[in-house]
């Protein structure tokens, strides 16, 4: 330890005397600089005017522009005493120089091509004696000239020297301005093709409401019509039953008042909305499709006017559809999430970003790290630095500083990627000054277009460059998230819930939610995608768990019935069978199964638990049946090798230590995140994890999106899933059926009364079985009340002796 600081102390010396070095020498060379400037351009003495001859005859009569550059780039590099000259500095000074020069020789030039070369240099020993002679470019614009002039002609030469300068700015300009340019290009594009879609989208609403104007009178004149008819009838009825008539013509339970009956406007729209539902897919309708398939409705005059001069039959079944069973589900809208707030975050972390981004650079020149910041991006809560060594520096040396880093800059914790996977650079992720909340509403409404019609997508967060990420269950297949309490894995089991809830109904998606801890999913106990009661109790979740098994099998054996591969085939197949087909095919939802804590499943029932999510995750895919496990305690003894290897898909939040990190995600880093939603995502198609902020959702908005699809429809559960209790009873009965139809069975009955002994040893001994076998026939045994449970050290009781007049029962 000692060698290793007497080390770290030599190369900082060492650095601290080159860097003196470097700043003495600039300074000199930029006095010599200036002083062959003066002694030129005023031609003092004899020196000064040789100086002068020279370079005219070296550059031309613009030579001072060249000697200024030069003197910039001295000047730049005395005041930043930490900068170092870069080569593409250096090929861009000289860039601009030769630039300056043949436009100089271009501009003046009389002649062309070599004949102009040889004509200077005819002239060299003329230009040392006589001052008043143009030397254009000099000797090395003459030669440049030369060459251009031939190659491109005079024309082409300008075309050349507005490339050189251009080449020149280019490598002036650092990185990180040449992609701010071109994001705000990009944002540029982006918002002109919204601004775009926004007329025309404004163009069709109004030629819609233009064209719609119309029928719109001529409907409501018919509907008022209709309802005088109505009216004459309840006036010729007088003071009879009024809940009689209401049965017949408008299928009502309650008795409407006078009032009530002329306001009420009958729903038209209703029994096409019932002809035009498909016969075997869902019917999943958003609050604006709803409102255009209103309008779209209202728009033929003749099949309106067909619907009012039906008879009262027929109004019978356009009345019952507006009961609650009946009508079709409709998405929760938008609006029951909060509203996304403008903050001024942003322009903190912006003002913020160039001060550490040179901090940082500071520190790695400080021990003896050549390096430029060629990148940054800014996150929610993240700030991302790629910095690019040199190609001598090794880069496990970079991650060794990351304590010196984070005490310099004073963060809260820093995370280094060294290198970025693809990029010839290394990140250095710096927590920001000030983090923005990621809301729902602000990802969601992002939704790709080709990804629309994927039911198990889901919100996921933001990454460090800002871009929404989603995540499709089906493609994973599984998810396993873990995370130190308080770390955001609640929030995030919220997030892929709601996400399911706006975007599927409940006959296209099911959830399994279980929740030993009992609190975390009471707001979810009365939407109607459960397939089950929320389950609480370990033992019922094992048991759960073997349902979902015996489900999954059922899908296969009804796979291989009809002859599709997995569940979107066997989807597709029920959307194009006939109407008038024999044996209907029902259309399959997809079943997610949502654990909150595995790690008290694991306490109560392990090896149950860990076969059950093991068969799920091995063969679940096909069948639609996918697993999101989650545990606030990531051990080994939770976490099995078994479960890992089978959930390839996973999410990790703040840890304790590497070593937790290391059971998530098979590598460290997670320890170096910060909470509240920060979080590594390390998908089975990605070669290393993606820092994601998460998207934060309330408690509020999750009950409000609750109750809105609580109000749509009803949960509908299995009976499978709704008697956890008696599966006990019937798992062990179907397991001493199996056993019991061992040919061995009634031979091992024989041997254990005859003998008077049972053991697993001895059944192995006497029939030559093995150990799995032998454990089966004494545990049927004992079931069956033939022999006791075991006693210590003691031998097994046989209860029924030989001569036993029950023995023939058995």
């Amino acid at each position: 330890m000692a060698r290793k600081k007497k080390t770290i102390k030599k190369v900082s010396k060492n650095h601290d005397i080159n860097k003196q070095q470097r700043i003495l020498r600039n300074l000199i060379s930029s006095i010599v600089v200036i002083l062959i400037l003066l002694l030129a351009f005023f031609k003092l003495g004899l020196v000064g005017i040789f100086i002068h001859n020279l370079l005219r005859y070296l550059s031309g009569e613009f030579y001072y522009v060249n000697l200024v550059s030069i003197l910039i780039l001295f000047a730049f590099n005395l005041v930043h005493s930490s900068y170092q000259v870069q080569k593409k500095h250096v090929v861009a000074l000289i860039l601009f120089n030769l630039a300056v020069i043949l436009l100089e020789t271009n501009l003046q030039a009389n002649s062309k091509g070599f004949v102009f070369f040889n004509e200077f240099i005819g002239q060299s020993s003329l230009y040392f004696r006589d001052l008043s002679l143009y030397s254009y470019g000099g000797i090395i614009g003459a030669g440049l000239f030369a060459i251009s002039s031939v190659a491109f002609d005079i024309l082409g030469t300008y075309f050349l020297i507005v490339v050189l300068f251009l080449i020149a700015l280019i490598l002036i300009i650092p990185y990180s301005t040449l992609d701010k340019i071109q994001k705000k290009i990009k944002e540029n594009k982006i918002r002109k093709h919204e601004v775009k879609v926004a007329k025309e989208k404004a163009k069709v609403e109004n030629s819609i409401i233009q064209n719609t104007s119309a029928d719109n009178l001529i409907t409501k004149a018919n509907q008022e019509s209709k309802l005088k008819r109505v009216f004459n009838i309840i006036v010729d009825n007088d003071n009879q039953s009024i809940a009689s008539e209401d049965d017949e013509n408008f299928n009502t339970k309650t008795k409407p008042s006078l009032d009530k009956v002329v306001e009420k406007e009958p729903d038209i729209t209703d029994l096409t909305e019932k002809k035009i539902k498909s016969n075997f897919a869902p019917t999943v309708l958003t609050d604006e499709q709803s409102v255009n398939t209103g309008e779209d409705l209202t728009l033929s005059n003749n099949k309106q006017e067909r619907i009012i001069g039906q008879e009262k039959s027929e109004e019978k079944v356009v009345t019952s559809v507006v009961t609650n069973e009946n009508q079709p589900y409709r998405l929760p809208p938008f609006s029951l999430l909060s509203p996304v707030l403008v903050d001024d975050t942003k322009a903190k972390n912006q003002a913020q970003m160039d001060i550490q981004g040179q901090k940082i650079i500071d520190i790695l020149n400080n021990f003896g790290i050549s390096s430029e910041l060629i990148a940054v991006h800014i996150g929610p809560s993240v700030t991302k630095f790629e910095i690019k060594p040199a190609s001598s520096v090794k880069v496990s040396k970079i991650s060794n500083l990351s304590d010196n880093i984070k005490m310099e800059l004073a963060a809260r914790d820093i995370r280094i990627e060294a290198p970025i996977p693809g990029k010839s650079a290394v990140g250095i992720e710096v927590p920001n000054v000030a983090v923005s909340m990621v809301k729902m509403l602000e990802v969601i409404r992002n939704l790709p277009v080709d990804k629309k019609e994927k039911k198990l997508l889901f919100v996921l967060g933001k990454d460090l460059m800002g871009n929404s990420i989603f995540c499709e269950l089906n493609k994973m297949p599984h998810l396993l998230i873990a995370g130190a309490t308080g770390s955001g894995k609640s929030v995030c089991i919220n997030t892929i819930i709601t996400s399911f809830l706006l975007r599927t109904s409940p006959d296209e998606v099911k959830m399994l939610l279980i929740d030993p801890k009992k609190v975390e999913f009471m707001p979810y106990k009365n939407i109607p995608h459960l397939i089950g009661p929320v389950v609480s109790d370990p033992n019922e979740a094992s048991n759960a768990l073997k349902v979902v098994v015996l489900k999954m099998e059922e899908r296969f054996d009804l796979f291989s019935k009809v002859g599709v591969r997995n569940i979107e085939s066997y989807n597709n197949k029920v959307k194009d069978q006939s109407v008038d087909a024999e044996d209907k095919l029902e259309f399959m939802p997809y079943i997610v199964v949502i654990i909150d804590e595995l790690a008290d499943l694991m306490m109560v029932a392990g090896k149950d638990v860990e076969a059950s999510i093991q068969r799920i995750t091995q063969l679940a895919r096909a069948s639609g049946i996918h697993l999101i496990v989650a545990t606030q305690r990531p051990s080994t003894d939770v976490i099995t090798g078994i479960i890992k290897s089978n959930i390839p898909s996973r999410i990790s939040f703040s840890v304790a230590s590497g070593i937790d990190s290391r059971t998530i995600l098979d590598q460290v880093g997670a320890e170096r995140l910060l909470g509240n939603g920060d979080m590594l995502y390390a998908p089975s198609n990605l070669p290393s994890s993606i820092r994601i902020q998460g998207v934060y959702v309330s408690d509020e908005e999750v009950k409000s999106i609750c109750d809105y699809v609580s109000s749509q429809a009803k949960p509908k559960y299995e009976d499978a899933f709704i008697r956890l209790d008696d599966l006990n009873n019937g798992t062990n009965n179907s397991g001493l059926s199996e056993t019991s139809a061992d040919p061995l069975y009634q031979e091992a009955i024989k041997f254990v009364i005859s003998s008077q002994k049972a053991s697993t040893s001895l059944l192995q001994r006497n029939f030559g079985i093995g150990y799995n076998r032998a454990a089966r026939l004494i545990d049927a045994l004992e079931s069956e009340r033939i022999i006791g449970p075991i006693n210590g050290s003691k031998p097994r009781e046989v209860y029924v002796k030989e001569n036993d007049d029950n023995e023939s029962s058995y």
